[in-house]
């Protein structure tokens, strides 16, 4: 391999790694309100969390598991609507619990 790809293998690699890190982050803090907080809004970001964790792993294990690139390609796809969608319910879930929560304290 060249330098080059080698380059972009080690800047991959390390997004990836910040990437699941910031995931973890957002399900141990999910977690953190839904014991506090049991509303529809916290459920929510826990679900897109964890859903998002897991489209990250298929993400990292997706080369892995299929033979041709055209189903490397049609696979990708798949899980790039999967993961944008985990991302809405997240954020769906984060729009709610900040209106609830607007509601009760108002300034």
């Amino acid at each position: 391999m060249s330098e080059l790809t080698n380059d972009y293998m080690i800047y991959f690699s390390i997004a990836t790694v910040f990437n699941s890190i910031a995931h973890l982050m957002a399900i141990i803090a999910s977690i953190i309100l839904v014991t506090k907080v049991k509303k529809t809004g916290t459920y929510l970001m826990l679900l897109g969390s964890i859903l998002k964790i897991i489209m990250v792993i298929l993400n990292i294990a997706l080369p892995i598991l299929t033979r041709t690139s055209e189903s490397l390609l049609s696979l990708q796809g798949g899980l790039s609507i999967l993961t944008s969608l985990s991302v809405f319910i997240f954020a769906l879930g984060f729009i709610l619990y900040a209106t609830q929560l607007v509601k009760q304290n108002p300034s």
